[in-house]
């Protein structure tokens, strides 16, 4: 499981094609509550505007052929403009410190002092920083975590009867 981005899995014992098709047509009907887009095998779910909150997670769903019928792969994340500004702030602190370091290296093998070896190591702190931000983004968004996953179960389950999101869940 990802730090940032939870995961789960489901089988469903029909098709992914039927699934994929109840899950646009209720989709497309704004019935259980959904909000979200489809393509392909892929949907992604999120928060109604009304509700949503910086810390408000997307659920991005795929839907794949499975032994047993359909297996529904959701993954949560924050929504994209705040992981993008999530993963630059990672890239840019990993490559600062890469840079930081090789040149800390040089200055040391050049007997100066290695100041840049120092300076590398405060790339550590807007690292830390995300990984806090993801915990308590994630703490803040668990009821609505939880609310996408039955909405997704809602979209999905057949019309005769209801998924059990823990007989269901594989993962």
């Amino acid at each position: 499981m990802s730090l940032l981005r939870p995961a789960f899995e489901l089988l469903v014992e029909e098709p992914p094609t039927v699934v994929m098709v109840r899950l646009r047509q209720r989709l497309a009907a704004r019935s259980a509550g959904a909000v979200g887009v489809s393509a392909g095998d892929h949907a992604e779910l999120f928060m109604p505007a009304s509700q949503r909150r910086i810390w408000s997670p997307w659920l991005s769903v795929t839907i794949q052929p499975s032994a047993s019928g359909a297996l529904v792969r959701g993954r949560f994340s924050p929504h994209p403009s705040v992981w993008t500004m999530l993963m630059f702030v990672v890239f840019l602190s990993v490559f600062a410190g890469f840079v930081g370091l090789v040149w800390g290296i040089v200055q040391w093998s050049l007997d100066l002092e290695p100041w840049a070896l120092i300076a590398s190591a405060a790339t550590l702190p807007p690292l830390l920083a995300v990984r806090a931000a993801g915990q308590v983004g994630q703490r803040r968004a668990a009821s609505q975590m939880r609310e996408l996953e039955a909405v997704l179960l809602r979209l999905i389950a057949p019309e005769d009867r209801e998924l059990d999101p823990g007989q269901q869940r594989i993962s």
